[in-house]
């Protein structure tokens, strides 16, 4: 674990996860870029901890979403991160080398409670649609919507991947040079 303060606030993460926040920091760690520490003996950099926070969020997961911050993308050059590439269908930069078949990933639900429910719990009906009587549109369930809401596994079956994650849900992420 390597501690990093970053404008005043202390960031730990693995030397991994660091390197991959550019050559600056992957510099800094093989001692050719001299860098400040602080009263702890900590790596100290004098920059914005909740621009930092977002570098440090694309280094683990390898995508950031599309609300970034507009100084983003300075905070990337001065750390000799490269910008990422923006996917065509989602708008998410993502980091090409990490992009993986995302195709199982195919319905968004970010209205539902974080909740994992077991194969034999779970509706035959995502949709919480209700006819007059109060039963589910789709399938004909005596449910209410607040049921199907409580009880649907927010968790793909076949990857065990959130619904809920930034990210494509219909494939891989596709950047504009990825058009052939």
């Amino acid at each position: 674990m390597v501690f990093v303060n970053v404008g005043g606030r202390v960031f730990c993460a693995s030397e991994d996860t660091l390197r991959r926040c550019g050559g600056f920091l992957a510099r800094a760690l093989d001692g050719t870029i001299p860098l400040d520490r602080d009263q702890e003996g900590r790596l100290f950099l004098d920059r914005d901890p909740e621009l930092f926070e977002w570098v440090l969020r694309f280094a683990r997961t390898g995508e950031i979403c599309k609300d970034f911050p507009g100084a983003l993308q300075a905070e990337f050059d001065y750390l000799l991160l490269a910008w990422p590439d923006c996917c065509m269908r989602c708008k998410v930069r993502f980091d090409p080398s990490r992009n993986t078949d995302t195709s199982c990933r195919h319905h968004r639900f970010p209205w539902m409670e974080d909740l994992e429910v077991s194969r034999e719990e779970k509706l035959c009906c995502a949709w919480p649609e209700r006819s007059e009587k109060g039963s589910c549109k789709s399938c004909g369930a005596e449910l209410c919507g607040r049921q199907l809401f409580r009880t649907f596994v927010k968790r793909y079956a076949c990857c065990k991947g959130r619904m809920d994650d930034a990210g494509c849900r219909r494939c891989r992420h596709q950047a504009e040079n990825d058009m052939a």
